[in-house]
């Protein structure tokens, strides 16, 4: 397992260390009694805020959001400790990048990073893997696991999906995929980030079997403000992560630097955050007036179904109203109940003297 130094908050990975924490490996995977568990890491992130430390990653996003300047920044980031999209890297060290294709591309693009950002990318911390045989191919994975375990990674990032395993079925492979990507982060002790396409359907998912998605750690969306428009915004969402909140979203625009192009955060509001905005408060409005027509009667759960809009978004909404102040509960048992609930209304106006 590989050790970290803090320098100025920021870890560093470059050297491994003993760890007999673990027994050894069988067809159980790892058997481990509490105290081994104790020993764990605890979970940190690799940008704070956006991505975790030891995570296997999916991020998706449909054609020209911008996908591959996005994995190309966040590599570059972690391979210098530059922040990306403004947010600040907590683990820095190697990265490697598997290309299926683009690849003559690639040089151009980190150059224009370098100039961007006023800094270089360590040549030692950084290496290509091009055109390997296919994602399907478990010999792939071994390899790969070798050479990022050689060069004690921090982060692999494989782009794209399609391109390195083109002959892969979207549906019926995409559990496999995903159980050696998971594999792969834990062999090498960091981050494994896979980017794939959405389909035609909904630009916030990701195209082929559900298990792309659950079977991840974490879910990074890139999703087009306006899909025919070439220099639209585009909103990068953490979807889904396992130890943080997830919903953080980054707005950004392909901005030109050099012969390439970067991505740049896009200050204030835009559209997209607007209607974002608009989503929260009639979903707020919608809890407050349920709870108050209704008071004591719905648990948070009973509520959700009574309300319109995504779960992330009640979730986000009833968090503030809870943590405002703005809506109490009292625990129950009533008729119908097994066991004790907690209900909820809103919280009684307080009158001026």
């Amino acid at each position: 397992m590989a050790a970290t130094k803090r320098k100025m908050n920021l870890h560093v990975v470059d050297e491994p260390e003993d760890d007999d924490a673990f027994e050894e490996i069988s067809p159980l995977g790892r058997v481990l009694t509490l105290s081994d568990l104790m020993k764990l890491p605890a979970p940190e992130p690799l940008i704070k805020g956006l991505v975790s430390h030891r995570s296997a990653v999916l991020m998706v996003g449909a054609t020209g959001s911008n996908k591959t300047f996005a994995v190309v920044g966040l590599g570059c980031s972690v391979a210098t400790g530059k922040p990306w999209l403004e947010h600040k890297v907590a683990v820095r060290g190697h990265v490697v990048f598997v290309v299926g294709e683009g690849a003559h591309g690639l040089a151009g693009r980190i150059a224009a990073w370098e100039e961007h950002h006023g800094v270089e990318v360590p040549h030692r911390r950084v290496s290509f893997v091009l055109k390997p045989t296919s994602l399907m191919d478990p010999a792939f994975w071994d390899h790969l696991t070798r050479h990022a375990q050689e060069k004690r990674a921090a982060l692999v990032i494989l782009d794209t999906f399609s391109s390195l395993a083109p002959e892969a079925d979207e549906t019926k492979d995409a559990a496999t995929v995903m159980r050696r990507l998971s594999d792969l982060a834990a062999e090498i002790d960091g981050t494994a980030v896979l980017v794939h396409h959405t389909g035609w359907g909904p630009q916030d998912r990701a195209r082929g079997g559900s298990q792309f998605e659950s079977n991840a750690d974490e879910v990074l969306v890139m999703e087009k403000l306006e899909p025919t428009n070439p220099t639209t915004v585009v909103s990068l969402r953490r979807k889904k992560t396992k130890e943080e909140e997830s919903g953080r979203t980054v707005n950004v625009r392909r901005k030109l630097v050099g012969r390439s192009a970067v991505l740049e955060v896009v200050e204030g509001d835009t559209p997209q955050k607007s209607a974002v905005k608009d989503k929260r408060e009639a979903v707020k409005r919608e809890i407050l007036d349920l709870l108050e027509a209704d008071p004591y009667v719905f648990t948070k759960t009973q509520a959700r179904f009574e309300v319109s809009g995504k779960v992330d978004i009640f979730n986000e909404v009833w968090r503030g109203l809870e943590d405002g102040g703005l809506i109490l509960s009292r625990v129950e048992k009533k008729d119908d109940d097994r066991q004790a609930q907690r209900y909820w209304a809103t919280a009684p106006v307080e009158e001026l003297a």
